[in-house]
């Protein structure tokens, strides 16, 4: 574990890489002052998604490098784990309760949304466990407000909430294309190779309507290996040459320009999921379905944003109006402003002043 960072850092932020956090690294770096903050990545170091050896990081990986870990964060008022992902940091807060009390848990989904085995094992029902003296210890949350209740519901606590978009991956942008007129629907069913994205019952929903002019898009770029052969086969059944899979995962630039060429798009998760692709769409006007009884769904709308629901699938495009709200909506909520806002009240620390 480096020491790169400053020492007296009174904000430590304990993460697994993922393609969300370089951003997230260079959003405070860019709205706070870096030096109240250190960025603890658990496991060896890997410079992927972006993470380059010039962000202000520390590795956490051996025994020694978790003694240090524990050091800093008795010295530090307030941690923010994004995401419950590590379940050497689960055990650290569980066995310090003190340290839990000062933690502030932003929600990701499949860190809340875990699937109960049908037969656990005592190693699962140990880690179960050690979630639950956590999670009912944590001084806070932020997240989308239904995936705060659940949490709490499930686990206890007093943990006090802030609602928050929370990543800088989510901040709608800024240009909507007007409609292309291309010919034929080109549909995006999903973000991911995971089951919770319910691909087949998607699939069946959308053959209903199948045309000869549609093309079914699917991102498979990460997740289950066997889960997305059984996408594969299935949308090639049923689409034939119509069926798009995408395995390899797309720079930021040519993912964005790819989905402003996107008509519809299927997001049926069974839980929250894929909220930056969804955001994305709705402020590039797009047609979004989803479940209307999932947490997410239940936030845009209560935003003001208009989703449509699988059963009543109609491949057209939504009506002008309703179009244009969406786009206004998405980018006067999901906007850079409001995300420094929300992290001013996370860390509990003022925004660098703009140069004058």
């Amino acid at each position: 574990m480096s020491t790169r960072a400053a020492p007296g850092a009174r904000t430590v932020h304990l993460m697994v890489l993922d393609k969300f956090i370089p951003r997230f690294i260079d959003f405070v770096a860019e709205h706070f002052d870096l030096a109240e903050h250190r960025f603890c990545l658990m496991g060896a170091a890997r410079w992927e998604h972006g993470l380059t050896p010039a962000h202000p990081v520390e590795w956490v990986a051996s025994a020694d490098d978790h003694v240090r870990l524990v050091e800093t964060l008795h010295s530090a008022e307030r941690i923010v784990l994004h995401g419950l992902w590590s379940e050497a940091i689960n055990r650290i807060l569980y066995a310090l309760p003190a340290l839990a009390r000062k933690s502030h848990w932003v929600i990701w989904g499949g860190d809340l949304y875990q699937a109960v085995p049908t037969e656990p094992s005592p190693g699962w029902l140990h880690q179960e466990i050690v979630r639950q003296g956590v999670i009912s210890q944590l001084g806070g949350m932020a997240g989308i407000p239904g995936d705060m209740v659940l949490a709490q519901k499930r686990y206890g606590g007093q943990a006090q909430h802030l609602s928050t978009f929370a990543y800088p991956s989510n901040i709608a942008p800024r240009h909507a294309p007007p409609p292309t007129g291309q010919p034929g629907v080109r549909i995006l069913v999903g973000n991911s190779a995971t089951e919770t994205n319910c691909h087949l019952e998607a699939f069946a929903l959308i053959g209903r309507h199948a045309r000869d002019d549609m093309e079914v898009h699917c991102p498979l770029s990460y997740g289950d290996p066997k889960y997305r052969e059984l996408v594969m086969a299935n949308g090639r059944a049923m689409f034939g040459a119509r069926f798009k899979p995408m395995l390899e995962m797309l720079p930021l630039a040519a993912y964005n320009d790819f989905l402003t060429g996107i008509d519809i798009a299927v997001m049926h998760h069974n839980r929250q999921q894929g909220m930056g692709n969804i955001v994305s769409l709705l402020a590039l006007g797009k047609k979004v379905f989803m479940r209307p009884d999932q947490a997410h769904t239940r936030y845009l709308n209560q935003l003001g944003l208009a989703t449509c629901d699988l059963n009543q699938f109609d491949p057209t495009p939504l009506p002008s109006a309703l179009r244009e709200r969406n786009i206004e909506l998405a980018r006067a909520h999901f906007c850079a402003d409001r995300l420094a806002s929300d992290l001013s009240k996370l860390f509990r620390q003022d925004q660098r002043r703009a140069a004058a």
